[in-house]
């Protein structure tokens, strides 16, 4: 088996005994570590999306050409400056330090790596979200709108749907506010913030 496609996988320990990976993707699952994965030694593109992920130390040990690690829990992105083969990676999503923001993601473009990252203004919300001990994730996607994720399966049991649109301006309200409104976004899918 050389492609697999995993989703909402609480336990993702029988991947050792798929030493010929070469595609990965883990969709909504949780817990994710990488280091338990130092082992596929094949695996050229990695997917974590919608997920339990909180560190990417165990990263360089993985011949990785692709890392798409959007909405999850992330700080640090340093790890990923030491895969060497890294031609692509996705980081929107996550609560980002300012050191990874600010100074990794224009490390690892100076070196030719293709960066997808959140906009500034979803990343500080974002931030703040993490600050409030709020487990959610701000983004714009695709169409331009801004949605609200809840990564992992602490929150839901499907994590990749149902993102909320809501404005800026009406999402650092609630932060501020009304913290305690903000999982009820996930109760009406078509908010409209304003």
């Amino acid at each position: 088996m050389t492609n697999l496609h995993i989703s909402h996988a609480r336990d993702i320990s029988g991947l050792l005994h798929c030493p010929n990976l070469r595609i990965l993707l883990l969709i909504g699952c949780d817990p994710v570590e990488l280091d338990s994965l130092t082992s596929l030694s094949s695996i050229v593109s990695l997917t974590v999306e919608d997920s339990g992920l909180h560190s990417l130390e165990g990263v360089q040990e993985l011949p990785l050409f692709t890392l798409e690690i959007s909405f999850n829990f992330l700080i640090n992105l340093a790890p990923a400056t030491r895969v060497k083969p890294l031609k692509r990676i996705n980081v929107t999503g996550n609560p980002l330090s300012p050191d990874s923001f600010y100074q990794v993601i224009p490390k690892l473009r100076s070196r030719g790596i293709d960066v997808t990252s959140s906009g500034e203004e979803e990343w500080r919300i974002t931030r703040l979200l993490h600050e409030a001990g709020l487990p959610y994730c701000y983004y714009r996607d695709d169409r331009g709108k801004f949605r609200i994720s809840r990564p992992g399966l602490a929150l839901t049991d499907r994590p990749e749907v149902n993102h909320p649109v809501i404005a800026p301006e009406r999402l650092m309200r609630l932060v501020t506010d009304q913290p305690s409104e903000i999982p009820k976004l996930f109760e009406r899918p078509d908010t409209q913030g304003g």
